[in-house]
């Protein structure tokens, strides 16, 4: 993000500089540069002026673009693509338009239209190959047609900034896109949900997913999600800090230990469900070491197992905290059960509950490696799950 004005993007630009004049060959390095061309709607016309001036600002830091991609709502004309060419020193063919394309996973197709490879590997001077599109013509057309309406919650404590949840979003895209379902993916703020709110503000929902967090804002709204999703059998995912949350809920309601907590929301907590395990906490930092990167998850019998296909999976982690294992054999007997343990040392990572359509708590983060034509195997279940409701 930023514009090249910006003072914190003076170290980076300095870098990009010096990249091309330490290169033997100056074609091994290759300038792009974004920039934003505004319509004014009441003149009827694009504006070349801002994209003029960022160039200056860039030729100003010792950078010469050789490629210039301009952002746009309205089509470029040919007037404006040479009017940019010639105030900012590129070839005509070197002028990309990047206008707005719904849905986003379009966009590789409209700028190899556009020429951007064409003219990036021009300037490198590289074979010219024609790329295999093949697989993402087809997820486009599968998203262009689907029909299927899916209305999804996610009850998160960053409603305000949607991008947070980016990864959740799209994987949840993924998913709809291979089952035919046309999503409408709402966030809804943790901190207003309680029990008298719930139904008013999740009633309307075929599924509902948790995703991970930090700290202790908007917990009690997101144990309260997780209980409904529990108790009205609606489809339901969480994941990391979610996971922690839906684990809580059941300790409280199924165990009735009503003072049962997170220590990573309260570290207080007398009965800490979920902690850091002793043999991560380091010496110079109580909190324990975080568990990051893909890390071996072993499947244990039942409906997790069933979805994956598989005994043994690797999925991406960023946790510190742990179930408390103590917790796990009265949680199994309300039908709570542990559905997969870490590899390496046997922490509970994925829990499942007995007799729901799709209950499922896992601490780390499958939405990381899902991807357009190859979603997540728990994204297309819970799907599958949620039209089944949506049709009921």
């Amino acid at each position: 993000g930023g514009t090249v004005g910006d003072m914190e993007a003076a170290v980076y630009l300095e870098a990009i500089r010096q990249m091309r004049l330490e290169r033997s060959d100056p074609y091994d390095c290759c300038y792009v540069h974004l920039t934003l061309m505004p319509y004014i709607s009441t003149a009827g016309e694009l504006k070349t002026k801002p994209t003029q001036s960022s160039v200056r600002a860039l030729r100003s830091a010792g950078i010469q673009p050789d490629v210039i991609v301009c952002r746009t709502e309205k089509p470029m004309t040919g007037e404006a693509k040479e009017k940019i060419a010639l105030f900012c020193n590129v070839k005509t063919a070197n002028v990309i338009q990047n206008m707005d394309v719904d849905p986003l996973c379009r966009l590789p197709l409209v700028l190899e239209k556009e020429g951007l490879a064409r003219a990036v590997l021009s300037e490198l001077r590289l074979e010219n190959a024609e790329p295999d599109l093949t697989a993402l013509k087809s997820y486009v057309k599968s998203v262009d047609g689907a029909t299927d309406p899916l209305r999804v919650a996610l009850v998160g404590k960053y409603t305000a900034m949607p991008d947070a949840y980016l990864s959740v979003t799209e994987a949840l895209r993924h998913a709809c896109a291979q089952a035919g379902a046309k999503p409408r993916i709402d966030l809804v703020d943790a901190e207003k949900i309680t029990p008298d709110t719930a139904e008013d503000l999740l009633g309307v929902y075929d599924a509902i997913v948790v995703p991970g967090g930090f700290g202790d804002r908007g917990v009690d709204g997101m144990i309260v999600a997780a209980r409904y999703a529990r108790e009205q059998s609606v489809p339901f995912l969480a994941m990391g800090f979610g996971m922690q949350l839906a684990v809580v809920e059941a300790v409280r309601s199924l165990l009735g230990i009503d003072d049962a907590h997170t220590a990573e929301a309260d570290p207080l907590t007398p009965h800490p469900v979920v902690r850091v395990p002793e043999d991560r906490v380091c010496q110079n930092d109580s909190r324990g070491a975080t568990r990051m990167g893909s890390s071996g998850v072993r499947l244990l019998d039942g409906e997790l197992q069933r979805i994956y296909g598989a005994d043994v999976v690797h999925e991406r982690h960023s946790n510190r905290y742990e179930v408390d294992p103590a917790y796990v054999t009265d949680l199994e007997r309300k039908g709570l059960h542990l559905a997969g343990v870490s590899v390496e040392a046997g922490y509970p990572e994925a829990f499942e509950m007995e007799g729901h359509p799709f209950y499922i708590a896992v601490v780390y983060h499958p939405e990381y490696i899902s991807r357009p034509g190859k979603p997540h195997p728990l994204f297309v279940q819970l799907v599958k799950r949620g039209l089944e409701r949506a049709h009921a």
